[in-house]
């Protein structure tokens, strides 16, 4: 996998790397990933770019032999929550905010893939950002999501 990674033209998407200093700065959020890759292509991915870093495994919610498909994946990571804690899956498909509903969790929807805002917006995300979206705009959404419940 490495070499094919080394071939393929992969780049961090947008300005995730700000988003996740400025997430890690915020005491109670602590940042997960989930992903349809197993463990082992999941770290080598988000190593490749430079993003492993803002991970250890505990926080890694890949595909396995009993958990393949999307809403099995979130929903693990809905079960690894305590009581205190709140999940928000922030995705940029109209799969991840089915499969955020499909496990009682909030879900912030980004308009930085495939998806254009009006197309996320039918499937009524908690929060949408547009394609320009800046971090403070993140931030300030999951404050006023978690502000009311």
């Amino acid at each position: 996998m490495p070499a094919s990674l080394n071939l393929g033209v992969v780049e961090k998407i947008g300005q995730i790397e700000q988003v996740f200093k400025s997430i890690l700065e915020i005491p109670e959020i602590e940042l997960a990933v989930g992903t349809g890759n197993f463990l082992p292509g999941a770290k080598i991915k988000l190593d490749h770019v430079g993003l492993m870093n803002y991970f250890d495994d505990n926080n890694l919610f890949c595909a396995s032999e009993n958990s393949w498909s999307r809403d099995l994946i979130i929903n693990d990571a809905k079960n690894s929550l305590s009581t205190d804690q709140i999940g928000i899956v922030i995705g940029d498909s109209p799969k991840d905010i089915l499969s955020a509903k499909a496990s009682g969790l909030i879900s912030i929807a980004i308009a930085t893939g495939a998806h254009s805002s009006v197309e996320l917006t039918k499937y009524v995300p908690n929060l949408i950002l547009n394609d320009d979206w800046q971090v403070n705009d993140l931030i300030d959404g999951i404050n006023k999501l978690i502000s009311n419940l």
